[in-house]
């Protein structure tokens, strides 16, 4: 799921900037595709739902993967905050998002 909406999230925004005539960000967008390409499915963060009363509600714990550069968390990170940064480009559905706390185990 965290795969197909990356992809999702990268070919909407890849479409924007042409559209827009943005290079910079086709070129951005072509290297987060790119970057998805090569990673595939298997290459996202493992997750754990474990439930926290002290936030009513669910957090996820995401063990950091060893085998990624550490910009990659950073870099996803950024894509998975696009909707909500261009909300005019992206349809709200679907359940509240999930707290996410990247651990070392």
């Amino acid at each position: 799921q965290k795969f197909q909406r990356r992809l999702c999230i990268g070919s909407i925004m890849l479409d924007f900037c042409k559209s827009s005539g943005d290079e910079d960000g086709i070129f951005f967008w072509s290297y987060i595709l790119c970057s998805l390409d090569v990673l595939t499915q298997t290459g996202m963060s493992d997750e754990e739902t474990t439930c926290d009363r002290k936030i009513n509600g669910s957090i996820r714990v995401i063990p950091a993967r060893t085998s990624h550069h550490p910009t990659f968390r950073i870099l996803f990170r950024y894509v998975d905050d696009i909707p909500s940064l261009y909300p005019d480009l992206f349809n709200k559905r679907g359940r509240k998002p999930m707290i996410r706390v990247t651990a070392s185990i």
